[in-house]
């Protein structure tokens, strides 16, 4: 029969113990017991749901955004970007007055120039539409004539009207000029009398409402905001 070395070890330790072997049997037995109890795994708690609500409630507070560390350091980050802006506002403002002691004087000079050359374009604008009033003017003269010539002449021939249709083509031609200026005829019958455009010569009962006029005996034209002649009205009295 072989002979274990445990069981030698087990003979021999009550004698170097002075503790029986029943003893230690029982002292075996005991510590295994609590050596299963440690080694034995917790069984899980099951979860309620309430308890669930609560754990996804206090999440948030854990979340690393809202942290004071997080917070602490994005401030700095903040400070750090602000100084760095004032800085750059510095550069840029010292930039600036560097250029402007060194082309300050050629700018103030081409401003100076700009204004000069807008006044002239003033002017020369103003003086083109002075030209224009002038020669607008001279061309309603003319046409007067045509038209004082149509009411006086009456084509009963042929010729006649051959002729007359000749001058009312230069009549049209003229009136063509005075568009492309910018020459408009004043409106007068039905309107109300005007004084800055309108010349009463007379008063008349008409079909017209009083302060009407009612009738054109010369017509009036204007270029844009320019008299170029008052028209020549009756009023309804």
């Amino acid at each position: 029969m072989m002979f274990h070395p445990r069981s030698a070890l087990f003979l021999l330790l009550p004698l170097l113990t002075g503790t029986s072997a029943f003893s230690l049997c029982n002292r075996r037995n005991v510590f295994g017991r609590n050596l299963a109890l440690f080694s034995e795994p917790a069984a899980e708690e099951p979860v309620t749901p309430e308890d669930d609500g609560k754990s996804s409630a206090a999440a948030p507070q854990d979340d690393i955004l809202s942290s004071p560390a997080f917070l602490k350091k994005k401030l700095e980050v903040l400070k750090e970007d602000i100084t760095t802006c004032d800085l750059q506002i510095d550069a840029a403002k010292a930039l600036f007055d560097v250029n402007k002691a060194e082309f300050g004087e050629k700018i103030d000079q081409l401003n100076l120039e700009f204004d000069n050359m807008k006044s002239r374009v003033v002017a020369q604008s103003a003086g083109d539409e002075k030209s224009r009033v002038e020669v607008a003017r001279a061309i309603v003269e003319v046409i007067d004539n045509y038209e004082r010539a149509f009411a006086a002449v009456e084509s009963d021939t042929d010729e006649k009207k051959e002729i007359e249709s000749a001058y009312r083509t230069c009549h049209d031609n003229f009136m063509a000029i005075l568009s492309d200026l910018g020459v408009s005829p004043v409106e007068t019958v039905g309107k109300e009398f005007d004084y800055e455009v309108h010349n009463a010569v007379t008063v008349m009962p008409s079909e017209y409402e009083e302060g009407i006029v009612c009738a054109e005996l010369q017509k009036g034209y204007v270029l844009g905001d320019s008299l170029i002649r008052e028209a020549m009205v009756a009023v309804s009295s």
